[in-house]
Formats: C-alpha cells, structure tokens, sequence
C-alpha cells in the first residue's frame, strides 16, 4: 500500500512491520510504501474501516507525492512520465533499422549480380557483387530514406583527388561535380 505523508518521519516503521500482514516498508518517489503481498484488498478494506481513511486516486496519490520529493527528483519525475510512453517506439524503430542493416550487408547470389547504371559491379578481386534483400524490395529499400530531389554538389578543385564514400557505401570517383541521392551524405577522404 503507498501513503503520502505530510513528515515521512512520524511512521513508526517498527511498528508497521510488527504487524504480521506487512512484509516490508521503504520510501521511493515521496510516497511511504507498505508491502503487504497478496492480502492487500483485505488488509486495504481492514485498513479504512479502522483509520476512516479513503483511498484517492493514483494520479492524487502521485500529485501529492510530488510535495515530498526534491526539485531534481521532480525534474526526473516528469522526464520519466514524458519518455516512458515512447520507449517502445524507440526500442521497436532500432529493431527495424537494425534488422534493414544486416540485410543490406547480406549478398544472395539467389538475388542476382548488381547492376548500377546498367553496369554489372564487381569487387577488387573481380569476383561478382550480388544483390541484397534491400537492393530488390520496395520495402526494406525505403526504410531509413527520405525522398526528395538529388543534389549536384560542386567539389573545389583542392578536394578532388580524393575518394568519396556515400552513407550507402558507394564508391564513386571526384569531379567537378557529385549527384547524391537524397539519402546520401557526403565524406571526402584526402591524403
């Protein structure tokens, strides 16, 4: 059972925990709390015939308890109440994003050879480069792009013997000018 009190220290914590239904008590978030274990409807019902005392509400308990606690443990308070609800968005959005990143680092031979501008690619050693899963599905290829138009971006003159490396792990070489997908960053690596 929680209780808010006015001065945490005028519960006489032996006493309560004499009591053979109580199985413990401790403070946590400005609200004293008797644990009682599965008794609690009967104890609760012994409990305000004895004391005269209603239950309130949880959000008139929480708001009440809220008196008790200091400024930063109200700031955590209110920070955990906005987070919570979205942590299994979060958790779930990780998931998905991960899950799209090994299947783009999977090649399947199943899926065919790549094909970039109508040209086959291959690695270093000449061995074929094949498709992955987010390289044919309309679905997974979406996940984490933002659609929009592409950007021509100029490359001074000082940066273009260097090597440019795309968020999608593309290779391509300098020039003038990088057409980059709305989705691509771009990284210039100079020696």
């Amino acid at each position: 059972m929680r209780f808010v009190l006015g001065d945490n220290q005028k519960a006489d914590i032996k006493a309560i925990e004499s009591i053979s239904a109580v199985k413990g008590t401790f403070t946590n978030a400005g609200q004293f709390q008797v644990i009682i274990g599965n008794d609690v409807p009967i104890f609760y019902n012994d409990f305000t015939a004895v004391s005269g005392i209603e239950g309130v509400s949880k959000e008139a308990a929480k708001s009440a308890a809220k008196s008790n606690q200091n400024p930063v443990q109200r700031v955590m308070t209110t920070l955990a109440e906005i987070f919570t609800p979205i942590i299994p968005a979060l958790i779930v959005g990780g998931l998905i994003l991960g899950f799209r990143n090994v299947l783009e680092g999977v090649h399947w031979e199943w899926l065919g050879q790549k094909i970039v501008d109508g040209v086959a690619q291959v690695s270093q050693d000449g061995q074929p480069i094949y498709n992955t899963i987010t390289d044919v599905s309309p679905f997974w290829s979406g996940v984490n792009h933002f659609y929009g138009n592409e950007a021509e971006v100029e490359i001074p003159a000082e940066y273009q013997t260097g090597r440019v490396l795309l968020s999608n792990y593309e290779n391509v070489e300098l020039a003038e000018k990088v057409i980059l997908k709305p989705y691509q960053t771009l990284a210039i690596y100079v020696n």
